[in-house]
């Protein structure tokens, strides 16, 4: 985030996120340690998310996902009249993709 606008609208996200978590812990009966506040935990939770995203495992993950997904994306931009501009193309794609992870979950 490098604009003021984005990062007071994450440090918002936070501050709330956190306040929901602490909630939702002390109703499930396991509140926070005192000195931890809950937007403490969702912080550290997105910056630990964030590292293990630029981590090297995750990026071969990103690219074997991508191998597979990016021909689906070029066939049905051949399929459809003016391709990724058809006002069709994103649902038309959400339907393709829906498709490959269902069959990645559920194989023949």
């Amino acid at each position: 985030m490098t604009d003021a606008s984005s990062q007071a609208k994450f440090e918002q996200f936070v501050r709330t996120a956190g306040a929901e978590l602490e909630r939702a812990l002390r109703d499930a009966g396991t509140p926070l340690p005192p000195d931890l506040a809950g937007s403490e935990l969702v912080r550290g939770m997105i910056e630990e998310m964030g590292r293990e995203a630029d981590s090297e495992s995750a990026r071969r993950v990103r690219q074997e996902l991508m191998a597979e997904i990016n021909p689906i994306i070029q066939r049905l931009e051949a399929e459809l009249p003016g391709g990724r501009r058809n006002p069709g193309f994103p649902a038309a794609l959400g339907e393709r993709l829906e498709q490959w992870v269902r069959e990645k979950r559920d194989p023949p």
